[in-house]
């Protein structure tokens, strides 16, 4: 009699109750005595007639025999209690010489206990039944309130300041009654801030509220520090909070939604998880971003301060005999990222030339090691040539010829200043662009710059020695390379068709992984 109970074919008929006992007399008194206090009554026999009756039609209540119902009456109370549909149908259990603790146990909402009197049946029936229209009371005004308070917010816009936004909605939220304070605290560069809350005069909040809220929400792992103090007096403006949920767009944590509704322990958190999306939603556009740059400067700032990353070389060769010409350096992250991610999350909160000059030492303090007189390219953006001083400190002591590839990060304004300070450089590095036909602002640094490489995107190469116009586009390239005085470096080769194509064009020195992966010192060395 195991098993989930099928769904209900009929309405619920929450005034009936059902009674199952195996004498028809029995079954005869409990419908006298629940028929004149106004209810229905519909009867079984058994409990696999129960189960039938109860699938097609739930009713308000259940009054089983315990050992009277054809079969044991606890088998059919363990059958409802296993269905998660029938988790909360009111069960009065009648037993004999039954322990009450048992009965409860099994899932009974009461017990009776025979002999008693018909009206002692009739009283609790009507207590089960109360209760449980209790219940279903107070789960409609919550979900009347629930989407009372979804479409205030579904009606709002964002607009104005952060601050106005967030007044407009706990405004909304709280003119529409059930929660006695709301509050809006943003997240930005790394402190608790109280957008906006109503009521505006509340208690203050209790001392450990701060510290718990950024323990919750993962706050002190993922910003700068917050104050303990500022979160207490902020969240002070809704008295004692029962509950809060983060507000957050993708990983970032932004703010979080604070709310206090007395009458029901578990209330606050329910409205406090539901309305936290579509509130951070109307927000996301103001702090969203600004947190999420937080974030990542205090994840660049961690990994400069802990160094979790590693340089690596890659092979630049020459085609006819394939030996190493040169090696570009290459940085690797510990964490798995990827370096132009992270190098542009770096650019973008203000670490970017900190982070280049803390990947470059790393990779020149390797370099040292590196066989032969092949030359060392490294990677650098428009900004960190703009401070050449940096950068001559970085590679005042290299012993090797140094190549300088002008990454696409940025636009350049002053080719003629860029020039100048690549001029002022010790050890007059030479110049390369790279990913060249990858987009419009590199073909222009060919043309302002006259750099002594032009690094080909290896979008360009792939499958070359099968494509008749790439191997135009290409060996025109050359021809300008070498009417310029410039010469071609292929990226991404990773075939030997494309390989001897490429010598074909009259190009000379190639990249990529047919001729070796990017590898840590050690083993570009290893003989």
């Amino acid at each position: 009699m195991n098993g989930p109970i099928a769904p209900h074919a009929e309405p619920q008929q929450r005034d009936t109750v059902l009674v199952v006992d195996e004498f028809h007399a029995v079954r005869a008194v409990y419908r006298r005595g629940l028929e004149a206090a106004g209810l229905r009554v519909r009867e079984v026999a058994d409990g696999r007639g129960a189960l039938d009756v109860i699938s097609r039609s739930r009713p308000g209540a259940v009054v089983l025999d315990a050992s009277r119902s054809g079969s044991d009456g606890y088998s059919v109370l363990s059958t409802l209690r296993e269905d998660p549909a029938m988790a909360t149908l009111p069960v009065l259990l009648v037993v004999r010489h039954d322990d009450a603790a048992t009965a409860l146990r099994a899932g009974a909402d009461d017990i009776l206990r025979e002999p008693f009197k018909p009206e002692e049946l009739v009283a609790r029936v009507q207590s089960l039944l109360r209760k449980q229209n209790a219940w279903r009371s107070e789960i409609h005004q919550r979900m009347a309130a629930r989407s009372a308070q979804l479409d205030a917010l579904g009606q709002l816009e964002p607009g104005g300041t952060v601050e106005e936004s967030a007044a407009r909605i706990t405004d909304a939220l709280y003119r529409i009654g059930g929660i006695e304070a709301v509050a809006l605290i943003g997240l930005l560069d790394g402190h608790a801030r109280l957008l906006a809350g109503a009521p505006r005069s509340a208690a203050p909040a209790p001392g450990p509220l701060a510290a718990t809220v950024a323990r919750t929400l993962d706050v002190a792992s993922r910003m700068e520090p917050c104050n303990a103090d500022v979160l207490e007096r902020e969240t002070a403006w809704v008295g004692a909070p029962n509950a809060f949920a983060p507000l957050r767009r993708g990983g970032t944590c932004f703010g979080f939604f604070a709310v206090r509704i007395d009458d029901w322990a578990g209330a606050g958190l329910a409205t406090a998880i539901d309305l936290a999306a579509p509130i951070a939603a109307l927000l996301a556009g103001e702090l969203a971003g600004p947190a999420a740059d937080t974030t990542a400067r205090a994840e660049i700032d961690e990994l400069l301060a802990t160094g979790r990353f590693h340089p690596v070389f890659q092979p630049v060769v020459n085609l006819v005999d394939r030996s190493p010409m040169g090696f570009e350096a290459l940085t690797r992250f510990d964490d798995g990222s990827r370096p132009d991610v992270r190098f542009g999350e770096a650019a973008r909160v203000g670490r970017g030339t900190q982070l280049e000059l803390a990947t470059m030492r790393r990779a020149c303090a390797d370099a040292v090691c590196l066989d032969g007189d092949a030359w060392l390219s490294l990677n650098v953006s428009p900004t960190l040539l703009r401070h050449p001083e940096l950068l001559a400190h970085e590679v005042e002591d290299i012993d090797r010829p140094i190549v300088l590839e002008l990454t696409e990060r940025e636009a350049i304004d002053d080719y003629d200043a860029l020039r100048s300070m690549l001029a002022s450089l010790p050890g007059e590095p030479k110049l390369a662009i790279d990913d060249a036909g990858a987009g419009y602002a590199s073909l222009r640094h060919i043309l302002q710059l006259h750099p002594e490489f032009i690094k080909l995107d290896a979008t360009w190469v792939q499958g070359i020695d099968g494509d008749p116009a790439r191997q135009a586009l290409i060996a025109g390239l050359q021809l300008f390379a070498v009417e310029a005085g410039m010469t071609l470096i292929a990226e991404g080769v990773e075939t030997p068709g494309e390989a001897v194509t490429l010598l074909d064009l009259g190009l000379d020195y190639a990249q990529g992984y047919l001729f070796g992966k990017p590898e840590p010192v050690t083993a570009v060395s290893a003989p």
